[in-house]
């Protein structure tokens, strides 16, 4: 049977996919409302390349670049976030947005491509379905939202507990 077999080529295209698309989602989002934002299309592709690169080097076994990266780059999203609390803007999106995106470019090459893969379309998607998230938070009802977690108890946490006979 014929495996894909994913290079660190492909890995590095992928890392650098992700942050793209973060990034166009970020930029195009910050246009629509002709504000200043946090990081754009270059910067969040960096923030993933970043990511990979320390991701490598922790490949290669170089001792504390994962964690000396995820600082560095939690410094520069909590720079980001107090200039954006002194303009009076609140909303921490576009800073956790950078945080994800330094994770998936590590993941791309430390982990099975398809979690960076996953990570990347969902959180792309759920940045950029804000208003229709927001609607759809305000239409919920109290009870509903109480049966579906009712549901998920009994289905996630009961159900496996018990006996199949």
């Amino acid at each position: 049977m014929n495996t894909f077999e994913w290079t660190f080529e492909l890995r590095f295209a992928v890392a650098l996919a992700l942050g793209f698309l973060v990034g166009l989602e970020r930029e195009t989002a910050s246009s629509d409302r002709k504000s200043k934002y946090f990081a754009g299309v270059r910067t969040y592709t960096i923030i993933s390349l970043y990511g990979f690169g320390c991701g490598w080097l922790h490949h290669i076994n170089v001792a504390l670049v994962l964690p000396v990266g995820i600082v560095s780059i939690s410094a520069m999203a909590v720079t980001g976030y107090l200039a954006k609390l002194k303009e009076g803007r609140i909303g921490s999106t576009s800073e956790m947005a950078a945080l994800l995106t330094f994770v998936m470019g590590a993941l791309t090459i430390l982990a099975d491509v398809w979690v960076a893969m996953a990570l990347g379309i969902i959180s792309t998607l759920l940045l950029s379905e804000k208003a229709g998230l927001e609607t759809f938070v305000d239409r919920l009802e109290r009870a509903e939202f109480l049966s579906v977690l009712k549901f998920l108890l009994i289905t996630v946490i009961i159900l496996p507990v018990l006996p199949n006979r």
